[in-house]
């Protein structure tokens, strides 16, 4: 069956890949370039994060493989920005660079051409866990706008960076490898079916009034369509002899004359949407004529007297009635009074007993309601036709509201849409807080029950710890997390739920906690689905309101969805 297609071209690619053959490593490393496109002059957006510390006077350095990329002879510190969060800050703070060291002022060493690198030394210490992000060509802003990029190769494929930390003697202290791709602009679509035109409220049906000469046929369809009728029932739409319009409309009419009395006509209607595809069954608009009016004198009667009546008196229709005068307008049949444009959704899956479930379209709340059971089946009915994200969430027993889970999909007139398998994630308390080191950090929450609850400590989302337990009867469920083997910092516990006998098993639920730290929270505005990644599953939801204002895909908040959210998306990509 055919599709619309709604294409949008691919322009930023980002990596992580990172070499841990040898000596300590950079931490969540990635480069950001702004095309993928060959042969483009393109920014690129380096980060990290240090292992270990670098000292003043010690060095960062960054290439490309070799003999690919090119670093034009301009290229030099006004084209590029270095910014450090240290541990524990929530802003970056941008370091001053030059072309030497001075006071405060990093240096900037630059090798052009195809086997270049850039270095920069160091006028202040980087300490241990500092997030660092360089900037590289026309989108540094700092203390000067950038005005050189580099240049992609020209062959597409995928190519080795290469970063390193070292001391003022050149000793490595850090290093890391990552890869970016370079390919040609790739095209990905998300397709929809239209479904064939619903076809109502045809005109006239019943009996008109004798004498009708001429009358108008009519009928609705509830997406733009075109329509075609015969006079006997079973023909192709394509050998119909007859058209309403040539334009695709939803009200379609065609004046038939040449009626005459006491006469049946039947005509057999068929259309096809703006993709091609046609009904295959008929749809009949039927009416008939009455007999001469027979109380009518003849003309030039001489016992007819123009003040006993009125002219023609007209016979209504059985929906409405026809003006005075043989010939009249007909008035409405009894077609439905509304158009049958409207479906049925529903949708079913897990919560938490004793929990209050939310329903919402495109971010509205539409249903709110406490559930016994954790299994739940929601019907929503007379959903007008069109595009909309459906969410749920609830509520546990405590309060503690749960992540949402999206679905995005097209309801069609007539129909029943179900979204199924809807598996809300385990509730967590607390959201955040911090522990001493070698305390137990207490995390509690809700479930679906006696199903088994999995989890795991993240430390720069590397897995550091991780085990699983079980939920009760009520679904609630506890888990102490002992410290004493984590070192001081921020980590992430998360937790799904797992049915295994159902092969079903929830999203993860994250929370950021401290041991002997304040946590770090790693917000991921994309993760428009809230499941703790950011991928497919996100990508198709911004496609779908591209280009409208639907807050639940609008990530920049500027009021319309386009490129800017796209490109949030691609820099904060998990797979």
């Amino acid at each position: 069956m055919s599709k619309i297609k709604i294409a949008l071209i691919i322009l930023l690619v980002f990596f992580v890949n990172l070499d841990l053959s040898s000596g300590a490593m950079l931490l969540m490393v990635k480069n950001t370039l702004s095309s993928s496109v060959p042969d483009a002059w393109v920014n690129h957006t380096i980060e990290f994060t240090t292992n270990n510390s670098v000292p003043s006077g010690g060095k960062i350095e960054f290439r490309m493989e070799r003999g690919f990329f090119y670093i034009p002879t301009s290229f030099n510190f006004n084209d590029m920005d270095m910014l450090v969060r240290l541990p524990g800050d929530d802003e970056y703070e941008n370091r001053d660079l030059g072309s030497s060291v001075s006071g405060t002022v990093s240096a900037v060493s630059v090798s052009p051409g195809s086997f270049g690198s850039i270095v920069i030394t160091l006028a202040e210490e980087v300490p241990s866990g500092s997030r660092v992000k360089i900037r590289l060509g026309t989108h540094a802003e700092y203390g000067a706008s950038g005005g050189n990029n580099i240049k992609n190769p020209t062959v597409p494929r995928s190519y080795d960076f290469f970063l390193e930390t070292r001391d003022p003697f050149d000793n490595r202290i850090d290093n890391a490898k990552g890869m970016v791709a370079v390919i040609d602009p790739v095209q990905t679509t998300l397709a929809f079916d239209l479904g064939l035109p619903v076809r109502y409220d045809g005109l006239p049906e019943g009996e008109l009034p004798g004498n009708t000469e001429k009358a108008t046929i009519s009928l609705k369809t509830d997406i733009f369509s075109l329509c075609r009728y015969a006079t006997e029932p079973g023909v192709e739409y394509p050998d119909m002899p007859y058209s309403f319009s040539q334009s695709h409309r939803t009200l379609h009419s065609s004046l038939i004359d040449h009626l005459e009395n006491e006469q049946e006509y039947s005509f057999y209607v068929r259309c096809e949407n703006v993709m091609g595809e046609y009904n295959l069954d008929d749809y009949e608009i039927s009416f008939s004529v009455a007999p001469a009016p027979t109380d009518v004198a003849e003309p030039g009667d001489p016992d007819d007297d123009p003040e006993d009546h009125g002219g023609t008196p007209g016979r209504p229709g059985s929906g409405g009635g026809s003006g005075g005068g043989s010939g009249g307008g007909v008035g409405p049949g009894s077609g439905h009074e509304h158009p049958p444009h409207t479906g049925t959704v529903i949708i079913e899956g897990w919560s938490y007993p004793n929990s209050r479930l939310y329903i919402l379209k495109d971010g509205v709340v539409i249903m709110e309601e406490r559930i016994r059971d954790a299994d739940f089946s929601k019907r929503i009915t007379e959903v007008v036709y069109g595009g909309y994200t459906f969410s749920v969430y609830a509520d546990d027993p405590d309060g503690t509201r749960s992540s949402s889970k999206h679905s995005t999909l097209t309801v069609r007139s007539d129909t029943i849409n179900r979204i199924t398998n809807v598996f809300l994630p385990p509730t967590i308390s607390p959201k955040g807080g911090s522990v001493s080191p070698g305390g137990e950090m207490n995390f509690s929450g809700y479930a679906y029950p006696d199903s088994e609850l999995r989890y795991e400590v993240l430390r720069n989302r590397t897995v550091v710890k991780d085990g699983s337990s079980m939920s009760s009867d009520d679904g609630s469920w506890g888990i102490s997390i002992e410290t004493s083997s984590l070192s001081v910092g921020s980590y992430d516990f998360r937790a799904r739920t797992v049915m295994t006998e159902a092969n079903q098993e929830s999203d993860w639920e994250t929370v950021a906690f401290g041991v002997g730290a304040e946590p770090e929270a790693d917000t991921l505005t994309a993760d428009l689905n809230r499941d703790g990644r950011v991928n497919l599953a996100d990508f198709s939801i911004l496609l779908f309101h591209w280009g409208t204002s639907n807050p639940l895909a609008d990530i920049n908040g500027d009021g319309v969805v386009g490129l800017a959210d796209f490109s949030i998306m691609l820099f904060q990509w998990t797979g």
